[in-house]
């Protein structure tokens, strides 16, 4: 069984040195006031990556490994009216867009690949795309975790994220059990993709879903103090989180 990879949310440049002290190897910049995958300004992107590069110039990171730097860019639908492109900062390896209200489109891959394609035209032809799945994709108004696999594996996308719309006490494994879980990651990585899971993660539940086989385990609440997501990134906090994540998976293998 395999360590999966610890992604930590960051809502400033603040947080970056207790996410990377704890033991964080993604920073994902969001806004958690603004939703699951709620933006940042871009300015607050760049002061994110100023610092962790300024991390890794001090010599302090825990592994020999460049932290890669990853951001959420709200949902599809909030762009559909506004026809422009936002330039982000360099120094982005992936980029997510969600999927809430596109459900009621019968055309909604098209739509957010015609949204991810004007993004991609203003901005560095190396980011990446990560496709969202809602697992409570049905009061998201978004389209079924099945459909969200297929539509990644078409249009060129890295990986899928697994995560709840709603952020409430219920976490993902609330919403998808274990065996359909292990089934679409299972699907993901015969297709050379790599899979994350978000969705108030606690340690309670980390042993079942490692059993999934997921690349990244991505956390916000979990790694805050008093685990509340508005709060801020408390380092014992990730530090305490990636302990348990070593217990339960003790040798690592390759991961995408």
């Amino acid at each position: 069984m395999h360590i999966p990879k610890l992604l930590v949310s960051v809502k400033d440049a603040r947080e970056v040195n207790p996410a990377l002290q704890g033991g964080a190897e993604i920073i994902d910049i969001k806004n958690p006031s603004g939703g699951s995958l709620g933006m940042a300004t871009t300015a607050t992107m760049r002061d994110v990556i100023d610092a962790t590069k300024k991390w890794h110039e001090r010599g302090e990171n825990f592994s020999s490994k460049t932290v890669t730097i990853s951001s959420a860019l709200g949902e599809t639908i909030e762009r559909l009216e506004d026809h422009s492109a936002v330039k982000l900062p360099v120094g982005l390896s992936l980029v997510k867009m969600g999927t809430a209200g596109l459900s009621g489109f019968q055309n909604w891959q098209s739509i957010w690949v015609e949204t991810r394609n004007r993004i991609d035209l203003v901005n560095d032809a190396s980011l990446r795309w990560v496709a969202v799945s809602y697992v409570d994709w049905e009061r998201a108004q978004a389209p079924m975790p099945e459909d969200v696999v297929a539509a990644a594996v078409e249009t060129d996308c890295a990986g899928v994220l697994f995560d709840t719309f709603q952020k409430d006490e219920r976490h993902l494994l609330n919403w998808l059990a274990v065996e359909e879980l292990t089934r679409l990651i299972a699907k993901i990585h015969a297709c050379d993709l790599f899979a994350a899971c978000a969705g108030k993660i606690h340690q309670g539940i980390l042993e079942e879903l490692i059993s999934c086989q997921p690349d990244i385990v991505a956390i916000r609440s979990a790694g805050c103090f008093s685990g509340v997501r508005e709060s801020t990134i408390d380092r014992n906090a990730v530090r305490q989180f990636r302990n348990r994540l070593q217990r339960i998976c003790p040798t690592r293998r390759h991961s995408h």
